[in-house]
């Protein structure tokens, strides 16, 4: 269903970023995360963050969640530091707000 709402969203916008393209991105990587797919889970919430930065600016909160989910990915996948970055600076935004 979501890589359906992204299909329609793509053919709709072509690709141009909306809040609805970060949503459903978002969405998709954590439904990857769940199934422990974290390449996807990846791909899905990095574009999402890129998506989420050119609309709310760096210091939103949506780039924070964002950067939570990313950083709990990176946590899954054995990749401690680059897990421990993206948590801190969700956490520095989470802190802003």
């Amino acid at each position: 269903m979501l890589l359906r709402a992204l299909r329609v969203h793509d053919t709709l916008y072509s690709q141009e970023p909306t809040k609805q393209l970060s949503v459903i991105l978002d969405n998709l990587g954590n439904a990857c995360a769940d199934l422990q797919e974290l390449s996807e889970a990846k791909k899905y919430l990095e574009r999402a963050l890129v998506t989420a930065r050119s609309l709310f600016g760096p210091s939103d909160a949506n780039v924070g969640i964002i950067l939570g989910n990313l950083g709990n990915v990176y946590a899954d996948m054995q990749d401690h530091a680059t897990a421990r970055a993206s948590l801190e600076q969700a956490l520095s935004l989470k802190e802003q707000v």
